[in-house]
């Protein structure tokens, strides 16, 4: 079975099998099996159609397509050319959605996104910044030096404060 099928049918099972109760089972398959098994074989067509889940309206196929690229996020484009952008597309997408599990999946991508692209990612945060839960936000700047990390924390500080 070809690799775009095989994420075809995984979107299918997610859509009608994702809770609660399975979550930890499927971030576990997504994190493991789709970015090695896909995109290390299939490279950026897999990717794109995983990104396409960002607009998803459930909550944990929107969340998947982050979280199915964490462990590759840590090499930015040494991936693919374009790698990169494709994950500040769907972290765009994912962090308009105040849910807990889109938020958090959000800054997973993100902290290890910033091993490879520092200064994308405290862009991207700073312009997205009072989007942010306090806890995505987090898991965000877990990997920023601290002076980024208190720079973005005292913007973020600001989106709160009366006007």
């Amino acid at each position: 079975m070809d690799r775009i099928r095989l994420v075809k049918r995984l979107q299918s099972r997610l859509e009608e099998k994702a809770d609660a109760k399975t979550k930890a089972w499927w971030e576990a398959y997504l994190k493991q099996a789709i970015p090695f098994r896909g995109v290390k074989k299939e490279g950026e067509a897999c990717a794109r159609r995983i990104s396409e889940w960002r607009t998803a309206d459930n909550l944990w196929r929107r969340r998947a397509s982050g979280v199915a690229f964490v462990e590759l996020a840590k090499n930015g484009d040494e991936n693919f050319a374009g790698f990169t952008d494709i994950l500040l597309q769907i972290c765009e997408s994912t962090v308009r959605h105040p849910e807990r599990f889109s938020q958090t999946g959000t800054g997973w991508v993100l902290r290890e996104l910033s091993i490879a692209e520092p200064q994308r990612v405290q862009d991207f945060v700073g312009a997205h910044v009072c989007e942010f839960s306090t806890e995505g936000l987090r898991y965000a700047l877990g990997k920023l030096s601290p002076a980024a990390q208190d720079s973005l924390r005292r913007m973020r500080a600001a989106c709160n404060a009366p006007s």
